[in-house]
């Protein structure tokens, strides 16, 4: 990426920004559009057709009979340079409403303002396999991941069959604008696998940015959802090694990014907890230590920690159930809206665990409103609500747990017996333990999280979690 310092931020990504040849001004497509008028306009200036702009389709647009379309509820069909433009009631939550569709034959997609905004994720399978349904607004959701046939161009853009969960993530923002009866953007989005060189990925960022040239739209990336995995810990790694192995990942998503000729993007990371047979509790212990601390310590990357995937019910096979899809799509997308008005917002993480007497300690979270223990215990954490010790003295353990009265982003702990300050424990949080078949969860159990609260679509509550976590105490 270089040696860049950003100076000034938006909610869109950096303003001003100074790199090793001086100050880099991102304008606003407004702003640049004005300038090329006013250029245009200076004497001794060419004259610059611009033959393919959407000024230039609109006065040239050539009515055509609505038998164009096939056997489908559409009437007021223009062509407008490539695209046949109509309107339709076509299935979905919209009703009637502009259409448009390429000439070369691929699918329908909504007429719609502003830019065409870009949903990608990289991560396992689990996201991939998501179970999905058609979604609510089949023609703003479109594909654009990686064309696997070498043989053939792909397509501009995908219609998609089934939603998933990156889908999931974009019908959600649209639910709620459609409600609130506001403009309904257009999103593109794609799942890529997990790669070393991101091939995928990039594909997906040429296919998307082609997409935004073919509509004479500015492609934006929305975000980059990413989930991280105790199996992503290499055998000889520790915490602070995985923490520089996640930097560098960001480092080459948004180098990616860059080379595609686009903004920075806001990156959205969540903890995969695996499935429901367990995981290594050394390498679980390590991600979630490292995880941490790249929450806290991000480098120049706009990035947020939603939470984990540790509430959410799995089938046989460890695929999420329909409903916690959802759940995980709503918390991505509140993250998103919450962050675009400039909000804070953040999964509860664990700072610091600092001694508070011989048998107290009190642990410290980096939280977006204040903490509270869940009386319900969903995921059967038990009366510490998932703390336990690690490394201390045989028979010390934790005998009391609460919020703290003078702090409520904190949590106070008192311990059964001293605990000497020359030992190293550790103070962990929602740690796997043995796997529980019967409630097909990851086995992360917690019962901590903010006192923040939304819904699905479907009316079944979201909460803010805590992270899992194992801190070294102080």
């Amino acid at each position: 990426m270089g040696n860049r310092t950003i100076l000034l931020s938006a909610e869109n990504g950096p303003i001003l920004a100074a790199d090793e040849t001086g100050l880099v001004l991102r304008l606003s497509d407004r702003v640049v559009a004005d300038l090329a008028r006013r250029l245009a306009a200076l004497p001794g200036a060419q004259p610059h057709a611009e033959p393919n702009s959407v000024t230039a389709q609109a006065a040239a647009a050539i009515p055509l009979d609505p038998a164009i379309l096939g056997d489908i509820d559409g009437w007021d069909v223009t062509r407008q340079g490539d695209w046949l433009s109509f309107t339709a009631r076509l299935p979905g939550a919209d009703g009637p409403r502009r259409y448009l569709r390429h000439i070369s034959g691929t699918g329908v997609l909504a007429q719609t303002p502003g830019p065409v905004r870009g949903i990608f994720s990289i991560a396992g399978g689990r996201r991939f396999n998501a179970p999905s349904l058609s979604p609510d607004f089949p023609f703003h959701i479109l594909g654009t991941a990686a064309f696997e046939d070498a043989d053939e161009d792909p397509p501009l853009f995908d219609n998609l069959r089934h939603c998933g969960l990156d889908a999931d993530l974009a019908a959600a923002l649209l639910r709620r604008r459609h409600a609130d009866f506001r403009a309904l953007p257009l999103f593109a989005c794609a799942a890529c696998p997990r790669e070393g060189d991101l091939a995928p990925f990039r594909a997906a960022l040429d296919r998307f940015a082609a997409l935004g040239a073919a509509l004479h739209k500015a492609p934006r990336v929305a975000a980059i959802c990413l989930e991280v995995s105790a199996d992503q810990v290499a055998p000889d790694q520790n915490a602070d090694a995985f923490h520089h192995a996640l930097l560098s990942q960001l480092d080459t998503i948004a180098q990616a990014v860059a080379e595609a000729g686009l903004p920075p993007a806001r990156m959205l990371m969540t903890l995969d907890c695996g499935g429901w047979w367990g995981s290594d509790p050394t390498r679980a212990r390590i991600a979630a230590e490292g995880l941490c601390r790249l929450a806290l310590c991000p480098g120049t990357h706009d990035l947020t920690l939603t939470g984990s995937t540790a509430s959410l019910t799995q089938d046989r096979l460890g695929q999420p159930l329909r409903a916690s899809a959802l759940i995980q799509a709503e918390l991505e997308s509140r993250a998103l809206e919450a962050l675009a008005g400039r909000e804070n917002w953040t999964a509860p993480i664990l700072c610091l665990v600092e001694r508070d007497g011989p048998r107290g300690l009190r642990a410290l979270f980096k939280s977006a409103a204040p903490l509270v223990i869940d009386t319900g215990d969903p995921m059967g954490a038990g009366p510490l609500a998932g703390f336990a010790l690690s490394g201390a003295p045989e028979g010390i353990e934790i005998s009391e747990i609460g919020i703290d009265p003078q702090d409520p982003r904190a949590i106070r702990l008192t311990l059964n017996a001293d605990l000497p300050r020359e030992v190293a424990a550790r103070l962990e949080y929602a740690m796997p333990r043995a796997p529980d078949p019967d409630s097909r969860l990851p086995g992360w159990a917690g019962a901590l999280r903010d006192d923040w609260q939304g819904e699905t679509g479907t009316g079944a509550p979201v909460y803010r979690w805590a992270l899992p976590a194992s801190q070294v105490i102080r």
